[in-house]
């Protein structure tokens, strides 16, 4: 008969080949949890095995007829129960206390979270009170804007019937001023018919003025603005180029001229802006005899018009100013009022497109301005 010794050893060493046993298969179910507690639920399984497997060899050998004493059975069951309960608690303290410790963690979000909302909800406060300010401003933008709008229209109809006004007592004066001339020109001494010839072409200066200033006061009226149609612009330099051509012929101006396309646009506008460029081609001439080009591409969504000749040239620090009213590049140099590429400007801008210089003294100017495509096709066609 076996002594309960020889089977205590026995246990110890099967439950030891166990345990490593546990250990070992253990290390595949720690990385599945937290590492603080993988080596707690290895030393748990193998406890755990290790009572089991007291247990069963207890119960094998008492089925057997085998008799332990009372203390080795009772010592192998309170071992096992005793680390099985240690391991329990540890492991339900470290529980507890990564649930706490994640309760607070979860808490500071909260709060984060709760801070994070109330300072979006001020921003967006912020940006209601931001858009009803821009839509008050937007308001009153458009207020100012009608009124703007408004007082040019007054501004413009008071230019038209000033220049409207003091066209016919200007006129009278000339016609006046030149029968005078004409009735006394052999009784007059020679001051005398220079101040009348300085009277004459003071008036006549101021006459050209008025008319050029009730142009530009025309521009803004509604009734050039229900002669938009679709014009060929090809048509209308052929106008122009007839009302010059004395002018060029005495000049001995060549011009080269390509196809230009239809546009939407007013054609007593055109006119007299294809009229403007080119006589003041012709009229700041060089030295040799003018040649003048016009051409037209397709630019995007518009077309690009130039007017390029070989004159005097502008320069640089003119090439803004040009556009302004009554600026003049050579005073006293050449006649006219400083109207007329105010009067350009003005007519291509009507037209929703826009005008500009390039040019150097000596080397000729070249006028560009841009016509809105409004219609598909080539030059000439629609």
């Amino acid at each position: 008969m076996m002594t309960a010794p020889i089977f205590a050893a026995m246990l110890v060493l099967l439950g030891a080949v166990l345990v490593f046993v546990a250990i070992l298969r253990g290390r595949k179910i720690g990385g599945s949890v937290p590492p603080g507690l993988g080596r707690r639920w290895r030393v748990m399984i193998a406890l755990m095995v290790f009572s089991l497997a007291g247990y069963l060899f207890i119960i094998f050998f008492l089925v057997k007829g085998l008799i332990f004493p009372i203390e080795l059975i009772m010592g192998i069951v309170f071992l096992g129960a005793a680390f099985l309960g240690l391991t329990m608690i540890s492991l339900s303290q470290e529980t507890i206390s990564k649930m706490r410790s994640a309760e607070e963690e979860l808490l500071v979000a909260n709060e984060s979270l709760e801070q994070r909302t109330n300072e979006l909800t001020s921003a967006n406060e912020q940006l209601q009170k931001s858009l009803l300010d821009l839509t008050s401003a937007e308001d009153r933008l458009k207020g100012y804007s009608v009124d703007l709008e408004r007082k040019n229209r007054e501004l413009e109809q008071f230019a038209y019937l000033a220049s409207h006004d003091l066209k016919s007592p200007v006129i009278a004066l000339a016609a006046d001023l030149k029968m005078l001339e004409k009735r006394n020109r052999e009784k007059m001494d020679r001051e005398s018919a220079e101040l009348l010839e300085g009277a004459l072409n003071s008036a006549l200066r101021l006459q050209n003025l008025i008319a050029d200033l009730l142009a530009y006061a025309r521009l803004g009226s509604a009734a050039h603005e229900k002669a938009m149609g679709l014009i060929n612009l090809t048509e209308i330099l052929n106008v122009v180029l007839d009302s010059i051509r004395i002018d060029c012929e005495r000049a001995g101006c060549a011009i080269v001229r390509g196809e230009l396309p239809r546009v939407a646009a007013d054609p007593t506008q055109m006119i007299q802006l294809f009229q403007n460029l080119l006589s003041n081609s012709i009229k700041f001439r060089g030295k040799e005899p003018p040649r003048i080009e016009i051409r037209a591409v397709r630019s995007g969504l518009d077309w690009l018009f130039s007017v390029r000749d070989n004159g005097i040239g502008i320069p640089p620090e003119h090439h803004e100013k040009i556009f302004e009213l009554f600026h003049r590049v050579s005073k006293g140099e050449y006649e006219g009022t400083g109207i007329g590429l105010s009067i350009c400007k003005r007519i291509v801008e009507s037209h929703g497109g826009r005008i500009w210089v390039e040019s150097e003294p000596g080397n000729g100017s070249t006028f560009y301005f841009t016509i809105p495509a409004v219609m598909a096709g080539g030059p000439g066609q629609a």
